[in-house]
């Protein structure tokens, strides 16, 4: 019944489980936990956390178990697909170690999950990369079918601030990816983005706040559109070089301009677009039209 409960094709969404705690917490005083995350020292995380006696969830390809005790250099675990006692008995590779840690502080989390044909990237207001996309997928022990391949960005403990989601795919190709942001207490905020990727793919602004909810915006600029004609032209998608002329003119100066005059710049563009008869693809038209008019909205 929880918005974030599962992500992708049914794969359990682990940082819903905190605001499950801390709900329980509330409401019987019992500890809240945060969860994390570790790829490169999964193992080595595995008999660190067992050691301090807190049992982890073990990650192989496509299959999700419990390690709860460790035995000559192997781990004791609970599988609910399999009747395996011993994680060697899996004879694979441990790809991540999920572990839940008590706390009394922090809860937040940004994860972000998306087609793993395009890339993301989540950057700060340094322009400092913080988190990039692993792929995850589940295999069905019975019919040993597996879910579609998804891709899934976590981010624990961001601080409040700008970020930027940058989008990089095929010009032309469609994006879709799903935003949940966690404040300090493991509450919740869920939105949905897309739409169409050009020569500069797509940038969105999150102001994140782990205090209350987040915003996200689409971002685009006069460079980016000259940047994007350019690029069509390139890729010789406008043929015609005057329509590209046409449509870069201005472009240099056009955010020294005031709103008025942009107004009616980006109406003279949207004019030019639907005139060209020739020269200009369909897809390109649509494309520009659509970065045409987020020009006219963040105005």
């Amino acid at each position: 019944s929880q918005k974030d409960g599962y992500i992708g094709d049914g794969l359990l969404n682990f940082a819903a489980i905190t605001r499950l705690t801390r709900e329980l917490h509330d409401q019987k005083g019992t500890t809240k936990l945060e969860y994390g995350r570790e790829n490169t020292q999964a193992a080595a995380t595995a008999r660190q956390e067992l050691d301090d006696e807190r049992p982890v969830i073990m990650q192989i390809s496509g299959h999700f178990f419990v390690a709860y005790e460790q035995e000559e250099g192997d781990f004791l675990i609970k599988d609910p697909a399999y009747t395996y006692t011993h994680f060697s008995e899996h004879s694979t590779n441990l790809l991540s170690t999920r572990t839940f840690t008590p706390t009394n502080t922090d809860l937040s989390y940004i994860i972000i999950t998306h087609d793993p044909t395009i890339s993301l990237q989540l950057t700060d207001h340094l322009g400092q990369v913080v988190a990039t996309s692993h792929t995850d997928f589940i295999t069905s022990p019975e019919t040993a079918q597996s879910s579609p391949l998804f891709a899934i960005l976590e981010f624990a403990k961001p601080a409040n601030g700008n970020y930027s989601i940058t989008i990089q795919g095929d010009t032309f190709s469609n994006y879709s990816f799903d935003l949940y942001t966690y404040d300090l207490t493991g509450e919740v905020t869920h939105t949905k983005h897309g739409g169409t990727i050009g020569a500069t793919g797509a940038t969105y602004q999150l102001n994140y706040d782990k205090n209350s909810p987040s915003t996200t915006s689409l971002t685009y600029s006069w460079p980016s559109f000259k940047t994007d004609v350019n690029h069509l032209f390139a890729k010789h998608h406008i043929t015609k070089y005057y329509v590209t002329q046409s449509l870069t003119q201005y472009t240099s100066f056009a955010e020294n301009l005031d709103d008025n005059d942009q107004l009616a710049l980006i109406d003279r563009k949207k004019t030019l677009v639907n005139w060209f008869m020739r020269g200009i693809s369909a897809e390109s038209k649509q494309l520009l039209l659509e970065r045409l008019q987020l020009l006219e909205e963040d105005l």
